[in-house]
């Protein structure tokens, strides 16, 4: 499934995103509360889907989807690609901060209504909402203008990272020969695709950065073949 790019392009990292409040039940008659709880769910539903049908493309191929590839050689350079970071929303905010005044009234409601497994996310986002409810204008305010300084610190961190050198430390190289499997990995699957039947694998000895320059061998075998590797490299 890719994401179409009219949703691609209408997202604003810098903007977060706006909260659909939860019906109050108390202000609106019966039938009234059903429909816009009805309302509630599709929007809950539409966010999801959204934050979904991103976050797939988002995965595989990071900050450029012409490069695929970008995620692996970041690793194989000791570069490793990082996200862009999102500015959090004013109440993820708050209760990032409150963590523990939340928990406490979770545990409550929890034992209140004794949710099932797949309620439990819901509950504890519903705890949040209706503490953020009860917080003053300005205290609302006091949390948004925290959510953009930690993001201007985020982004400067990640700028910061893209700009930096390839890492040359024992540490990061030996990282970047591991990596190499994974690299390798989605170009012998591509020539298998075109060959079906024969084992195809990679072999490579290279000194340890990280183990006083101790010689290593590694080898990567891919096949749709039942045989053990033993018997396969002998074929």
């Amino acid at each position: 499934m890719e994401c179409p790019q009219s949703e691609l392009d209408s997202v604003n990292d810098d903007k977060p995103v706006k909260e659909y409040k939860v019906p109050d039940q108390s202000k609106l008659s019966t039938e009234e509360y059903e429909q816009a709880l009805k309302q509630y769910e599709i929007y809950k539903h539409n966010v999801d889907t959204r934050r979904r049908m991103r976050f797939i493309p988002f995965k595989d191929m990071k900050n450029d989807p012409s490069n695929p590839f970008l995620s692996i050689l970041g690793e194989l350079s000791g570069k490793p690609t990082v996200p862009k970071p999102h500015q959090k929303t004013a109440m993820t905010t708050w209760a990032a901060c409150n963590k523990e005044h939340v928990s406490k009234l979770f545990e409550k409601e929890k034992e209140k209504k004794r949710p099932v497994r797949g309620q439990i996310p819901k509950l504890w986002q519903d705890c949040i909402r209706v503490q953020w409810e009860k917080l003053s204008e300005e205290d609302k305010e006091g949390c948004d203008a925290t959510a953009k300084v930690k993001h201007a610190q985020e982004l400067k961190e990640w700028k910061a990272s893209q700009e930096a050198t390839v890492s040359n430390t024992p540490e990061d190289l030996q990282q970047a020969i591991h990596m190499l499997p994974q690299f390798i990995k989605p170009i012998l699957e591509g020539i298998q695709d075109v060959q079906d039947g024969y084992v195809h694998s990679l072999a490579w000895v290279q000194l340890e950065p990280k183990d006083d320059g101790h010689i290593n061998i590694m080898r990567y075998v891919l096949t749709s073949s039942n045989m053990y590797f033993s018997d396969a490299q002998y074929q």
